[in-house]
């Protein structure tokens, strides 16, 4: 193959180029996988069975990727966790917020051994106040957060890595905290997979920047052999590759996992089960992300009762609507008018979001093609070209999420405005 840039380049484009193919592989595979759960549970069902047989048909027109594994280099591995029962939480009518704002409320659920638990809703929603209360880090305003017999946790956020011991150097922090079973080669494996080679091991925390600071907690974290892994934006502060290496070890990862990501991608494909939290309400579906948006386009959750939100500090709480008409001076027809309005717009975004989405994953289609088929400098361009379609293709999904989000929230303001 003929390339006129340097080696150096040549081998950055090709590392590139295996994967994006990695990834895309991966994601046909869940994909194939999604409709064969698709079809076994709703195939006998009549009102079902035709949208089985079209998404059985799909899988022939879907393209097959082969792969080799990445190399060692570029692989997380994560310590076998302990054994330990089947349940690792139970959440039982608790309440969550702080001092006297209440952010959740009547959350219920347990959390089983082996779930990959995705959670997803609005940023400012809660996520992240309920991952802190899995983590016993928050003491619920009532009810109780439990865990099983002899469960353990490992909780990353933001701010763990504030608790960092400044004198030690990278590691040496890292194995402070692991189980006494993981060996030195295997922290120095862990370390390596964080971007820290050579001699950045080395290096004291006091010196490390905010984002290396973060990718040492996360290290500590992942080294504990925990039961029940709790990560809150763990991808933050990664590149690409070690983003994936991370992604296949927690799609394999043996134990519990319960995770917040702004990644889709990543979320799509560790997340077995989908809590979602939707205005101070909580929510828990079994299945793939992708089952779970495939709901949401087509209505099957629209069903949902609307959270009891009485005393929430939620910008949309029930009778929120009727207090500000008789606020301004019961100008009820401007203010339907004004919902109206922003309705008409969010459904103009959405049709516009889609449309591109649409557009944009043939062109992906036919980037794959070229990088599959050319040769020469079209394949370097062509993976670059896929870089950008590929990360506007993020930023459209999320932004359908979001648009469908607030759709919900107007059609619930106009119908309480209503009544």
């Amino acid at each position: 193959m003929k390339y006129n840039g340097s080696l150096d380049d040549y081998f950055e484009q090709k590392e590139m180029l295996r994967s994006q193919l990695e990834a895309r592989a991966l994601s046909l595979k869940e994909k194939r996988e999604e409709v064969l759960k698709f079809v076994a549970r709703f195939g006998a069902k009549a009102s079902k069975a035709s949208q089985a047989q079209s998404r059985l048909k799909s899988l022939n027109k879907m393209e097959t990727i082969e792969v080799k594994a990445l190399p060692l280099s570029a692989t997380i591995r994560l310590p076998v966790p302990i054994r330990v029962g089947k349940v690792i939480a139970r959440v039982e009518n608790v309440n969550l917020g702080y001092e006297n704002k209440t952010v959740l409320k009547n959350v219920n659920m347990v959390l089983q051994n082996g779930d990959h638990l995705a959670v997803v809703g609005l940023n400012g929603a809660g996520k992240s106040t309920f991952l802190k209360a899995l983590a016993l880090q928050l003491k619920p305003q009532s009810g109780i957060v439990e865990y099983g017999y002899q469960v353990t946790t490992g909780y990353y956020a933001q701010h763990v890595a504030e608790s960092l011991n400044s004198s030690r150097n990278v590691i040496d922090e890292m194995i402070s905290k692991a189980h006494p079973d993981v060996t030195r080669q295997e922290a120095l494996n862990m370390a390596g997979s964080l971007l820290f080679s050579g001699d950045d091991i080395k290096k004291k925390i006091s010196v490390l920047s905010g984002g290396e600071k973060s990718r040492v907690a996360l290290g500590q974290i992942l080294l504990q052999k925990a039961p029940c892994l709790i990560l809150d934006e763990p991808t933050n502060h990664l590149d690409f590759q070690t983003v994936e290496a991370l992604t296949q070890a927690l799609m394999s990862y043996q134990g519990t996992v319960a995770v917040v990501s702004h990644d889709r991608s990543f979320i799509r494909r560790i997340g077995t089960k989908i809590l979602e939290i939707n205005h101070g309400h909580v929510s828990v579906y079994p299945g793939s992300y992708d089952e779970y948006v495939w709901s949401l386009e087509r209505g099957v959750l629209s069903e949902r009762k609307p959270a009891n939100t009485e005393n929430l500090e939620a910008p949309f709480k029930a009778n929120a609507l009727k207090e500000r008409v008789a606020r301004e001076g019961g100008n009820y027809k401007e203010i339907k008018k004004n919902l109206d309005k922003q309705m008409r717009q969010c459904e103009k975004n959405l049709s516009s979001t889609v449309e591109e989405l649409k557009m944009l994953n043939q062109n992906l289609a036919l980037l794959n093609e070229k990088i599959a088929n050319g040769s020469g400098e079209e394949i370097p361009l062509a993976i670059k070209d896929l870089l950008v379609v590929q990360s506007r293709i993020d930023k459209l999904e999320s932004d359908w999420l979001d648009l469908t989000e607030k759709k919900e929230k107007f059609e619930t303001e106009l119908k309480d405005l209503m009544t």
